[in-house]
């Protein structure tokens, strides 16, 4: 999703509050208490590195992710407060692949910070936390973008593969009883390294499972939210960060509002 945000860490310090400052509004983030819906996204594409990669995606420092919007919707909704979302994604991360940059390539300065697969990662990132009742699952994408650039060729995916790395999770959640829901990868025509008539074919194979297969326990259309209606391989031009592939602020909260809210979200739920 390219959410920027200027990371700061001063050991032992706390800022004071401004004396000017009015009272503070509570307004929750991240739940460390009792429930919570997770989410397992890739933070969207990442694209080899250009002078402007940094600056696509969201308003830097403003908290416009899809799953900032998407808690702010469980705040204001009846009966959701104690309800909040742990945004568990990587940018550059993959569903079946660690990170793994060619030799020699300039993507070995920064291919680390991709982190672990979402297989690899899923039963610490997530599972772990206590009173995780469900996940969001919006991952594949950079496996299809990745070969060939900052990653071999040889770890190029079909939507086979990412099907049965979506089956691990579902399976893995649901002996946890937890509920898992799909999310459709968005469009990134014109993307570079992503745009490959081969990987269209396979986020539209994906998607289309990802619809009709009843593997997850509900579906998350945010491909229908972001593309344009008159080119659906694309992300329709409100929605576009500029990139292509990375939307806005405004595609971020069309992502959050094609989230439906489960009666049932924060409440734990026998499976199986």
């Amino acid at each position: 999703m390219a959410a920027l945000t200027d990371p700061v860490a001063l050991p032992g310090f706390t800022p004071p509050r401004p004396a000017s400052a009015g009272p503070f509004e509570r307004r929750p983030r991240t739940l460390t208490g009792a429930q919570r819906a997770v989410t397992l996204p890739a933070a969207r594409p990442f694209p080899r590195p250009s002078p402007e990669a940094h600056r696509t995606g969201t308003t830097v420092n403003a908290h416009h992710r899809w799953t900032d919007f998407l808690n702010d919707r469980l705040a204001e909704a009846p009966g959701r407060r104690t309800v909040g979302v742990l945004n568990k994604g990587t940018s550059g991360n993959r569903l079946l692949h660690d990170p793994n940059p060619p030799a020699g390539s300039e993507a070995e300065g920064f291919a680390a910070y991709f982190g672990e697969s979402g297989l690899r990662r899923f039963d610490r990132d997530v599972l772990a936390h206590p009173g995780v009742s469900d996940v969001i699952l919006h991952l594949g994408v950079n496996d299809m973008g990745h070969p060939g650039t900052v990653a071999p060729e040889s770890e190029r995916v079909t939507s086979a593969d990412l099907v049965a790395g979506y089956r691990q999770l579902i399976a893995r959640a649901h002996e946890r009883g937890v509920r898992v829901h799909g999310a459709t990868i968005t469009p990134f025509r014109d993307a570079p390294d992503f745009d490959t008539p081969e990987n269209e074919r396979t986020r539209q194979e994906v998607n289309a499972w990802v619809r009709t297969s009843g593997a997850f326990d509900s579906v998350i259309d945010f491909d229908a939210a972001l593309r344009d209606p008159d080119q659906p391989d694309r992300l329709a031009p409100r929605f576009d960060s500029g990139d292509h592939p990375h939307p806005n602020d405004a595609g971020n909260e069309a992502m959050a509002a094609a989230v439906p809210l489960h009666p049932g979200w924060g409440r734990a739920h026998e499976l199986g």
